[in-house]
């Protein structure tokens, strides 16, 4: 007769695992964990890509100033504008057809899309760029906080903000010049395909860690442990990166643009200039939540990470453009358009009418 085990007897034996506990560690755990970062990583990429793309005139309105339920149309002059830029530019008459312009809420340039895309670029024109004289502005619809800044202001701060909200023609053309240009380069590709190599990377890192130091074998705590340290490394790395591919972007623009000649340059240290100005006032009216958002340079705040160049680098870096051209105007810097275009248009930007654009992208298809 098989004698019952005792008390004593099984306490030596090794309890049994909860199967749920450890699910992540088994062979489904762990594909199951690779599919989760490669679709996280797909994701985070169409968050950035597909707006920019397919969805772009619906992200639009994301940034579209309405008068009521209209959209604030373009006024004409400011694609003359940004022709006369792209001419100097070097841009070939097809690729000028890439770009479109929307009037945006806010005062400041921006553009979405890009021209590696069939979709084109949009350009964003702060409702500023339509204002000739201070008797343009409507001082009473500026709010501040969801109150009218004239609650806040005052009559040194108003004159201030209604000059700093004019620009010369010259500096509204620098401004449209560096979007256009940003919108030229592959910072759609590098804003989509960073965050998800991030989380691709994080993944394999935690992988190789795993199986390098036997971490499925040690407490949890441990693997949380291991698990925060390279998410704080590779958020780090990510957030470098994207600073330093930005700061290098939006460098390159400001110079190219600057150089193309002495007006442009004036025009840059205006636009500049006139934003620090602004940021000055909306620190001092705005009271602690102005201070929180904008140094008293007129910068914008920033804890760690820069995303943008700050205002007053780029304004030093206009001025030294603007010094060179006035010791050597031959400097200026202008690019003759190519013969060829290297982009290829979507039907949405080809007007029907003109057979000269329909000739040439017949040419370019072949």
């Amino acid at each position: 007769m098989n004698k019952v085990p005792t008390k004593n007897a099984m306490a030596g034996s090794k309890p049994v695992q909860n199967p749920t506990k450890n699910w992540f560690l088994t062979n489904a755990g762990r594909r199951f964990t690779l599919g989760a970062a490669v679709v996280a990583g797909a994701t985070t990429f169409c968050m950035h890509y597909i707006p920019n793309t397919f969805l772009l005139d619906k992200y639009k309105q994301f940034y579209q100033m309405f008068r009521g339920v209209s959209e604030v149309e373009v006024e004409p002059y400011i694609a003359k504008l940004g022709e006369e830029v792209m001419d100097k530019l070097g841009y070939h008459r097809n690729d000028k057809q890439l770009y479109r312009y929307f009037t945006a809420y806010g005062f400041d340039a921006l553009h979405l899309g890009s021209t590696f895309s069939k979709y084109g670029v949009l350009i964003g024109v702060p409702s500023n760029f339509y204002f000739k004289s201070k008797a343009d502005i409507e001082y009473n619809n500026i709010t501040v906080q969801g109150e009218p800044i004239k609650q806040k202001a005052t009559p040194e701060d108003k004159d201030q903000l209604l000059d700093s909200l004019i620009l010369s023609d010259k500096a509204k053309q620098f401004a449209l010049g560096v979007q256009i240009y940003e919108a030229n380069t592959a910072e759609i590709f590098n804003q989509s395909v960073a965050p998800s190599a991030s989380i691709v990377a994080y993944y394999a890192l935690s992988t190789h860690f795993n199986q390098k130091l036997n971490g499925y074998a040690r407490p949890v705590s441990y693997r949380a442990f291991m698990y925060t340290m390279l998410g704080a490394f590779v958020t780090g790395m990510y957030y470098c990166l994207r600073d330093v591919s930005t700061h290098t972007m939006e460098k390159q623009a400001d110079r190219k643009v600057a150089k193309l000649g002495l007006e442009h340059a004036e025009g840059g240290v205006e636009y500049y200039s006139k934003i620090l100005q602004r940021n000055k006032v909306l620190r001092r009216v705005m009271g602690s939540k102005g201070e929180s958002l904008f140094t008293v340079s007129g910068d914008v705040e920033s804890l760690v990470f820069t995303p943008h160049v700050p205002i007053t680098q780029r304004l030093i870096g206009c001025k030294k453009i603007l010094e060179e051209l006035n010791a050597n105007p031959g400097l200026a810097e202008v690019t003759k358009a190519p013969e060829k275009s290297s982009k290829r248009l979507s039907p949405l930007f080809m007007d029907s009418k003109t057979e000269e654009v329909q000739s040439e992208m017949k040419k370019l298809n072949k």
